[in-house]
């Protein structure tokens, strides 16, 4: 063991021979004093290096002005001319959406990942983002009237795109939909 004096109090200490390097203070509470001293220092004496005070700075993000509020944003994005969507929206004077999106194709039906077909739609009492079922459509204008959220469609060939009138059958709800699939054989006509 070898004795060294505490940089702090300057007491006597021993210590073996592996930490001759290191140890420089003879208890934590010498330790966490000098610790916090030169923390103290550091920020008293050093430098901070941060943003513009480092070599490696590039100027940060570009600056640009906004075409609709003339405030200062700033973006990565190569020449922007809206501080956000909003502005857009305000200077273009409407809503961005639907007939006035750039990637309005008309409204066209599009299939889902399940087969079914679906239609834009937005006046349709029971359409959900502004879109319907393809037979659900189909199967009220030959019924002559709107279908409650209770009825179902059953497409007879099974073929989930085949929405002709003479493919399709209306249940009153999720109940009788379900017996018939157990039961195929039951069905009595195939229209709706």
């Amino acid at each position: 063991m070898l004795v060294k004096k505490c940089l702090k109090c300057g007491k006597e200490f021993k210590i073996p021979i592996c930490r001759i390097k290191t140890a420089k203070f003879c208890s934590r509470s010498c330790t966490a004093f000098s610790s916090k001293n030169l923390c103290n220092w550091v920020k008293k004496y050093k430098k901070v290096l941060k943003g513009e005070n480092t070599s490696q700075w590039k100027g940060g993000m570009p600056k640009y002005i906004c075409k609709n509020c003339n405030n200062i944003f700033y973006s990565y994005n190569p020449n922007p001319l809206y501080c956000s969507r909003k502005c857009q929206t305000i200077f273009n004077g409407k809503k961005i959406a639907g007939k006035n999106h750039p990637m309005w194709k008309g409204g066209k039906k599009y299939t889902t990942h399940y087969g079914y077909v679906k239609v834009y739609n937005p006046e349709h009492p029971s359409s959900i983002n502004n879109r319907i079922w393809e037979h659900r459509i189909i199967a009220e204008k030959y019924l002559g009237r709107y279908l409650t959220s209770e009825e179902r469609i059953h497409h007879i060939n099974f073929i989930k795109n085949d929405n002709r009138a003479e493919n399709l059958y209306v249940f009153s709800n999720y109940l009788e939909h379900n017996k018939f699939h157990k039961r195929p054989y039951l069905l009595t006509s195939n229209i709706i």
